[in-house]
């Protein structure tokens, strides 16, 4: 008892400064973030047309830092509790129940990842071509908006909104193709979801 309370007391002290550290680091993180509004993180632009201003951008980031966080501190936190609880005989089986409550998570989400490496390497080759067939559906339309390229009873006027219609069949068409590659496709949500 004596042993484990000991113990305990070091894991403690070694959890206090874990999370002192930590929050010292998120916190220089923010105030870069912050510093770099404007800066190193502009504004994302289409042209003229302001999209995302950078303070939106800049937010964004700071709320994945601290979600980062978070997720970092209850990690630290689990894994005080699981230790804690071990170094008493009476606690630990609850020790080792928490242990194995981690380990059988971590064990499925890594086999599902190994399990969809095939699907997901599919997923990336159907993108890469539906990109590049975009990129030469545009250099058609472009040809075909200077005049370079014509067709009888086809107007220059609708080559841009021609190759927006078919860009955007082209996005469909790929979303179909790769629907049933995405991890749990076969389940309920995704199939309502497909036929929404």
């Amino acid at each position: 008892v004596l042993l484990g309370s000991l113990y305990s007391l070091i894991a403690t002290t070694i959890l206090f400064f874990l999370f002192r550290f930590l929050r010292l680091l998120f916190r220089k993180i923010r105030e870069k973030l912050d510093a770099w509004r404007g800066t190193r993180i502009p504004s994302l632009r289409i042209q003229n047309y302001e999209l995302l201003p950078a303070d939106r951008i800049a937010n964004f980031l700071i709320l994945i830092v601290r979600i980062i966080a978070l997720v970092v501190s209850l990690i630290l936190l689990y894994a005080w509790v699981s230790l804690v609880l071990g170094f008493f005989p009476w606690t630990r089986g609850y020790a080792h129940t928490l242990i194995r409550y981690i380990s059988s998570t971590l064990n499925s989400i890594g086999s599902t990842i190994l399990n969809s490496l095939p699907s997901l390497f599919t997923i990336l080759i159907i993108i890469v071509i539906a990109f590049y067939l975009i990129r030469f559906t545009r250099i058609i339309f472009t040809e075909i908006g200077k005049g370079n390229i014509t067709f009888s009873s086809f107007h220059v006027e609708w080559a841009e909104p021609t190759y927006k219609i078919v860009r955007f069949l082209i996005i469909v068409a790929t979303a179909i193709v790769i629907f049933p590659y995405l991890p749990g496709s076969g389940s309920a949500a995704f199939k309502g979801i497909s036929i929404f």
